[in-house]
């Protein structure tokens, strides 16, 4: 949940530097995002670990030991929660400060571009390569229509593009929890081969990761293809 008030803040930061005019933004903006970046690995041990629970694998789990590097973690990160919030609050006061100078025709100028991104990259044929920035566009976008909801009515249109963008990026950010998990076995691979029971089960979490990659790959180009159609031919999202 903190993640995800952090990325609100993010999507601030990176409004002011691409603003232009904001020297001082980037280096609060490191600030924040060594917070975030620290909280996601705990995260992804999270996901990795609820997958290898679902799948039944718990001789992998108790292997690669999981719950240690979460439970640990964790308590590092919480010694450092004074220092966290002593950061957010010196990053709040500089924000305030520097979104005052920022003009509305740079927040427009950044929001359609932004959009533009988004627009241009729905496309099937797109890269995999490139699924991970066409996620951090739509959460930038997703997040930034919050400015404009507070003095501006939302059309039915742009209700279902955000449905449609939200539906997407989580398509996508799935898709690349897998390849996380399938990456730390192979990293583990050396480990793994030295304990039977775990070698049968990597070996068929390999097969299943597979599978459902494959799977969240047609669904994610299939909705590339579906949302080109409806979006780049209605200009009423803009």
């Amino acid at each position: 949940d903190m993640r995800v008030d952090m990325k609100s803040i993010r999507s601030v930061f990176f409004l002011l530097e691409h603003a232009g005019t904001i020297a001082h933004a980037h280096k609060q903006h490191q600030r924040v995002k060594k917070i975030f970046a620290t909280a996601g690995r705990i995260r992804e041990w999270q996901l990795e670990a609820r997958w290898l629970r679902q799948h039944r694998k718990m001789g992998l789990l108790r292997l690669l030991r999981y719950e240690v590097l979460i439970r640990e973690a964790n308590k590092d990160f919480q010694e450092q929660t004074r220092s966290h919030i002593r950061s957010l609050r010196e990053v709040g006061k500089a924000g305030d400060a520097m979104l005052r100078e920022i003009k509305e025709k740079q927040i427009r100028a950044y929001l359609a571009g932004l959009l533009q991104s988004v627009l241009d990259a729905l496309d099937s044929a797109l890269p995999i390569l490139d699924w991970h920035d066409l996620r951090k566009w739509i959460k930038r976008l997703l997040h930034a229509r919050r400015w404009i909801e507070a003095y501006k009515p939302v059309t039915p249109d742009v209700e279902r593009f955000c449905s449609d963008m939200e539906s997407l990026q989580a398509s996508i950010g799935y898709w690349h929890d897998l390849q996380m998990l399938e990456s730390r076995l192979h990293e583990s691979a050396d480990l793994v081969r030295l304990h039977a029971n775990a070698r049968h089960e990597a070996l068929a979490a390999g097969k299943k990761l597979q599978l459902e990659k494959d799977q969240m790959e047609a669904k994610i180009r299939h909705s590339l293809s579906v949302m080109h159609s409806r979006w780049n031919r209605r200009p009423a999202v803009t």
